[in-house]
């Protein structure tokens, strides 16, 4: 008997463009200023997904630099989960 999958349907509303960047990300945690380094990617024009070493937590407030994507801007932690070594963050630009 064949197997049936589910295809799923993209929901977004804004088109996305798959791109690899650098960007530099810096919050407040603790009180503490903290700061990381990773590969953004997957770029719209309400938000985007940055791979990176350790996670952020969620509906934190982030500082986002990027002179690939020409973009400096605030985004908000909407998604974070393990992929392999690295976290997958989504983040809504705020500004």
């Amino acid at each position: 008997m064949p197997m049936i999958r589910a295809v799923r349907k993209n929901s977004r509303k804004v088109e996305r463009g798959d791109y690899a960047e650098e960007v530099r990300l810096s919050w407040e945690e603790n009180g503490t200023r903290r700061f990381a380094k990773g590969t953004g990617n997957d770029l719209s024009a309400t938000g985007m997904s940055v791979q990176v070493a350790s996670s952020i937590p969620l509906r934190t407030q982030v500082r986002i630099e990027s002179p690939g994507f020409r973009l400096a801007r605030y985004a908000m932690v909407r998604y974070s989960a393990a992929k392999g070594a690295r976290f997958l963050l989504g983040l809504e630009f705020r500004d």
